[in-house]
């Protein structure tokens, strides 16, 4: 009696995981150094903070008036680290 083969996973469902793999590892290294990320949100607005915390829904960041805050990674767009000149 052969064995049921597994279903295969659709090819955006691996794109998707590749790309948390990725999004995981900078997130993990920013994390750890101190970075600064830059934040777009969905309407176009920026915000910058140190990066303190973050789980697969959320980000936590120090904002430069010592602010601690927790955005939902739904509600942007887009996040960059900072680089120092």
């Amino acid at each position: 009696m052969q064995k049921p083969q597994r279903p295969q996973k659709p090819k955006q469902q691996q794109e998707q995981k590749r790309e948390n793999i990725h999004q995981n590892l900078l997130l993990k290294t920013a994390h750890e150094r101190g970075w600064k990320l830059r934040l777009t949100f969905m309407n176009g607005k920026e915000l910058e903070g140190i990066l303190v915390g973050y789980d697969n829904y959320t980000l936590t960041l120090k904002l430069p008036d010592d602010r601690v805050v927790c955005y939902f990674k739904q509600a942007f767009e887009s996040f960059e680290v900072v680089v120092p000149t």
